[in-house]
């Protein structure tokens, strides 16, 4: 696919997660599922499943910065890890992403068009002592709740850590839709701007945001 594996990324995202804490900038991580690709390869045979995780992983180098690390996390999922970006930044990022990939236009045999491609996309950002496999498990959790809740989308899970401490008091969280916000937490102050909903003055606790068109 052109992208680096497995390995690589259990060398290379520690030392960046370590730099970024040490720096005090952000890491997040973008865990990226193919819809329905057991679906894909199961209707159209392998060639044209590996044809289609070509397509995206070009997808994903193509609309992302020279210092992002991309990998192929194992079979149809990625993994992007962005470093000095918050979780702000990560959605628009994880929106371009998805936006690109269901506008891929993939020929098959003789000019036969291959269905639409599109991605779910789980968010995590690296919090104080945090593990790459503790934040992995955040993203990996959010890839879960967007494929959950009706695919080609993406999730925000904003913890102060596994353990479940306070969630960023006064940050920021952007979606798509007002609908798209759930707040397991009281005190939010909700302004819609555009297509964008910025929510304000998180207490104490847990938000998830998702993003879709």
């Amino acid at each position: 696919t052109g992208v680096h594996n497995r390995g690589w990324m259990d060398r290379s995202f520690p030392r960046m997660m370590s730099r970024c804490a040490q720096k005090q900038q952000p890491f997040c991580i973008l865990m990226i599922d193919i819809d329905n690709f057991k679906r894909l390869n199961d209707t159209w045979r392998h060639v044209c499943g590996d044809q289609a995780l070509l397509a995206v992983a070009n997808s994903l180098l193509k609309h992302v910065r020279p210092e992002d690390m991309v990998a192929r996390y194992g079979g149809e999922e990625f993994v992007i890890g962005l470093p000095n970006t918050g979780v702000d930044e990560a959605y628009i990022v994880g929106e371009r992403l998805r936006g690109a990939v269901e506008f891929l236009q993939l020929d098959f045999r003789s000019g036969e068009k291959l269905p639409h491609l599109t991605v779910s996309i789980g968010i995590g950002e690296m919090q104080p002592g945090q593990t790459v496999t503790e934040l992995i498990s955040v993203a990996d959790e959010a890839l879960y709740r967007a494929k959950d809740g009706g695919r080609n989308r993406g999730h925000v899970i904003n913890m102060g850590s596994l353990a479940g401490e306070a969630a960023y008091p006064g940050g920021n969280v952007y979606c798509a839709t007002k609908s798209a916000v759930k707040a397991i937490s009281d005190g939010l102050r909700i302004d819609l701007a555009d297509t964008c909903i910025r929510v304000t003055n998180i207490k104490p606790g847990l938000v998830e945001t998702n993003f879709s068109v």
